[in-house]
């Protein structure tokens, strides 16, 4: 006979138990996951041990760092974080002020109870493309002048559609 494992469902967590790990300065270190996203790709994952909890501006400051050092970027802005338990699926909660924050001391104070690990997504967003000028040549009253427009970069799609209208003038 084949060796079977039963699995027992998961205990509610305790909410006693939760309310003394709140409460309680442990000596316990705050670890997690860091994940960063790019439009190109996804680094791997980067385990994260600090001493204690740090506050929301500390937390903040380190989870920048380490997206520059990955990526190169300097503005908080150009990144959104997330979290969730890290075999946990959907997108993840946003974390982006000091009440968020909160939530995610809690809810990580739930998954050590249960001994789960946190994962915490910063995805980069995406660039915007990159403009070119177009200067075209006016000639009114004998007067020569170079205007220049912005014009958005063509797209792949654009660009064969005018290979292919370029094609059949010339055919």
């Amino acid at each position: 006979k084949e060796n079977q494992t039963v699995k027992t469902p998961t205990k509610p967590l305790n909410p006693s138990k939760l309310n003394n790990v709140l409460n309680s300065n442990s000596d316990i270190p705050f670890r997690f996951k860091l994940v960063i996203k790019t439009p190109d790709l996804t680094k791997p994952a980067k385990a994260i041990i600090l001493e204690k909890i740090p506050a929301y501006f500390e937390f903040d400051d380190l989870v920048l760092q380490k997206v520059c050092k990955t990526v190169g970027l300097v503005v908080r802005t150009k990144y959104e974080l997330s979290y969730k338990a890290e075999k946990g699926t959907g997108a993840g909660t946003i974390l982006e002020e000091e009440e968020d924050f909160e939530e995610f001391i809690r809810e990580y104070h739930r998954l050590t109870i249960s001994d789960k690990a946190l994962l915490i997504t910063a995805t980069v967003k995406q660039k915007e493309k990159a403009k070119r000028k177009k200067k075209s040549l006016e000639i009114s009253d004998g007067n020569e002048s170079v205007s220049e427009d912005d014009e958005l970069e063509l797209t792949a799609k654009q660009k064969n559609k005018k290979k292919v209208m370029f094609l059949k003038k010339i055919i």
